[in-house]
């Protein structure tokens, strides 16, 4: 009775041990990190804009507002950066962006100098995908 009691409990603190080191690996490897290994066979070519919105997580939820033209609005300073750094994020090529700490620190020297004004616009195309295409089975 001893020996199976002693089994049981040394199975029970590994699948424990097993499930707490997978928790880790999982927190480890971040949101994008987990979408990106999910989304490993899509075909990329068909990203036309070269950003998938759905590899970051979408606190701004980009493809949720939107103005009467169908284009997403930005609500506010913070929600601002939020978007910038969530676009960036889920591009593909980030060679010709220009990363959130830049827009950060030109903001900040714009106050200290207190010689200009910061102004922002963000026009950036994404590719979303279809929640659609789960249920139809194409994805």
């Amino acid at each position: 009775m001893k020996k199976i009691y002693l089994l049981t409990a040394f199975l029970c603190t590994s699948c424990f041990v097993t499930s707490a080191q997978d928790e880790a690996t999982v927190s480890f490897m971040g949101y994008q990190s987990i979408q990106d290994s999910l989304m490993q066979h899509l075909d990329k070519n068909k990203i036309s804009t070269g950003a998938l919105y759905d590899r970051v997580n979408p606190i701004a939820r980009l493809t949720q507002l939107k103005n009467k033209h169908g284009e997403p609005v930005v609500t506010g300073f913070n929600h601002a950066l939020q978007a910038w750094d969530e676009l960036y994020r889920a591009a593909y090529d980030k060679d010709n962006l220009l990363p959130l700490e830049y827009a950060e620190n030109i903001i900040i020297q714009n106050q200290q100098e207190r010689n200009a004004i910061s102004l922002g616009y963000i026009a950036f195309n994404f590719n979303s995908i279809d929640p659609e295409a789960f249920d139809a089975g194409a994805i």
